[in-house]
């Protein structure tokens, strides 16, 4: 698993990041094409990889002319998160609109 797919998924259901459509006649969305910019936190054991986005320094890209994209300017300006890489499992940390500590 891409764990900068399922960072950019994440933000997508969260409303986090807005995808604007600049014609929307012709045009899909295709969250394939948004690439991201992680730094890296450190590990747990072998399996688990701590992974930061800090608005600003990190960058979030489209290679689809066909639209935007926008952070919800209610967002944090920081994001952590872990990801099992055997389990394959996304754990949030902060930033997101909850986390998966409880």
């Amino acid at each position: 698993m891409d764990v900068k797919r399922i960072f950019v998924m994440q933000m997508i259901s969260e409303n986090n990041l807005i995808i604007e459509e600049k014609n929307p006649i012709g045009c899909v969305a295709n969250p394939n094409q948004i690439f991201v910019t992680l730094y890296d936190a450190g590990t747990y054991f072998t399996n688990v990889k701590f992974y930061k986005f800090i608005l600003g320094d990190n960058s979030v890209t489209s290679t689809d002319p066909c639209y935007n994209l926008y952070f919800n300017s209610s967002s944090c300006g920081e994001y952590i998160f872990a990801f099992d890489v055997e389990k394959g499992s996304f754990y949030r940390l902060k930033g997101f609109n909850g986390n998966d500590l409880s």
